[in-house]
């Protein structure tokens, strides 16, 4: 007989290395503690007026969309790790999308 331990829940975004732009969103998250195997990730994002979600089959700790988010508006994130198809506890987190004309101001092109 297996027993299968589900695997420990990813850590909080990056936000350093993440980037929240409507047009390009990319999160990077920390890996969970303790060594912890993952095979792939679970990323739910949503808000009460849209809905997006994808599994990613990679197992480095990044996502990347060019799915087009509402600038200005807050999206709650659930990651889950996966190993043996087993899924971690989620962990959760807010953020808010960029307005497209900060964005565009800083880098110096408005």
């Amino acid at each position: 007989m297996t027993i299968v331990v589900p695997p420990l829940p990813p850590g909080p975004i990056d936000r350093q290395n993440s980037c929240f732009h409507p047009e390009k969103l990319h999160l990077k998250w920390v890996k969970p503690p303790h060594n912890t195997k993952v095979d792939s990730y679970s990323i739910t994002i949503s808000n009460p007026s849209s809905y997006f979600s994808r599994s990613s089959h990679l197992s480095d700790e990044q996502f990347v969309t060019t799915d087009r988010f509402e600038p200005g508006t807050n999206y709650i994130v659930t990651i889950m790790s996966i190993s043996y198809r087993t899924y971690s506890q989620p962990h959760t987190e807010e953020f808010r999308t960029l307005r497209e004309f900060v964005f565009l101001h800083a880098l110096g092109t408005v």
